[in-house]
């Protein structure tokens, strides 16, 4: 029996990984060279977008925490307009009928995360919202201690090799999307497109197969 369901934001919910990249050359642009630079930063730098624009900093002698105000308020802008994968409205409120507790797990800052989503979703949506690099174990944690229940009881949906390692650590089940590191990392194969197809596997007693 499922009673929670915890969402990954971006490439999960929305389509907005490569929006998310765009927007480091959009900082970088009064940078000569900073395109390449960026480039190669993202090539071998995996951490968050203070550790990108920390590091793209160092190389042009920049302040670092005007990169990270400026790269955030744009992505925010963009976002509350962005392409939402196919079916996630209608999961949502699927989801919200049938009264489970709707959660997300962001690597997106939490301060940050928090801001948009009241702006972009209606304010039942969520009953929780959690952000930070690096702490999506930890947020699925916090949920199943708020929610008092154990993981097998708890489904992470997400994009991301970080979101199958979390549900895989905490032991709760996990559906996979694709486009995300995840298919980049394993293919494609039975990874979920439109998030719709998810209500099929959800039983009338509040099961999930």
């Amino acid at each position: 029996m499922i009673d929670c369901v915890v969402f990954d934001l971006d490439g999960t919910l929305l389509r907005s990984n490569e929006l998310k990249r765009h927007g480091f050359f959009v900082v970088d642009s009064n940078y000569p060279g900073g395109a390449v630079a960026m480039e190669e930063i993202l090539r071998v730098c995996p951490g968050d977008r203070s550790a990108i624009l920390s590091q793209f900093s160092r190389v042009f002698s920049a302040d670092a925490a005007s990169l990270v105000r400026d790269y955030s308020s744009w992505c925010e802008s963009q976002l509350l307009y962005c392409e939402e994968r196919e079916g996630a409205s209608e999961l949502l409120t699927f989801l919200g009928e049938m009264e489970v507790p709707i959660y997300l797990n962001s690597a997106t800052p939490t301060d940050q995360l928090r801001t948009f989503v009241e702006k972009r979703y209606a304010p039942q949506v969520f009953k929780g919202v959690f952000g930070g690099h690096g702490e999506k174990e930890n947020n699925l944690r916090l949920i199943l201690s708020n929610e008092a229940i154990g993981p097998e009881k708890l489904l992470m949906i997400g994009d991301g090799i970080d979101d199958l390692g979390a549900a895989t650590a905490v032991g709760c089940a996990f559906v996979g999307v694709d486009e995300g590191t995840l298919a980049a990392r394993v293919g494609h194969m039975g990874l979920v497109n439109n998030l719709e197809d998810i209500k099929h596997m959800w039983r009338p007693t509040n099961a999930f197969a």
